[in-house]
Parts: C-alpha cells; structure tokens; sequence
C-alpha cells in the first residue's frame, strides 16, 4: 500500500469477510476487527514520502 499524494497521517483498507488474527512481517501497521467482523488494516503513512508499505497477515 501507498498513499502517494501524502495527504493522508494514515490509510485505512477493511477486508470484509476475511478475520487476520496477526500481522507476520512489515512494520507501521495495526490491525483491528470493526463491529461486522471484517479486518481493518490501518497503516501510519506520515513521513514516508510515498513509499510503498508491505505487510503480512496470518489467519
């Protein structure tokens, strides 16, 4: 993920239907449930200047 126009602090992406219990690999992120159950992905792009964020998720 990348947020290049860097306006945002962070960017938010819900995986609906899909429950990650962890994050494997990568770094900046957190990772809740929202009241559905879907898995938000929540990742910090302030002061990455547009770099690209890998992460990892495990079931």
């Amino acid at each position: 993920m990348s947020e290049p126009t860097q306006g945002a602090e962070s960017v938010s992406v819900t995986l609906a239907g899909t429950k990650y219990r962890r994050i494997t690999s990568g770094s900046g992120a957190t990772l809740t449930l929202d009241a559905q159950g879907n898995t938000v992905v929540t990742i910090r792009t302030a002061g990455l200047l547009g770099a690209t964020v890998e992460i990892g998720l495990h079931r």
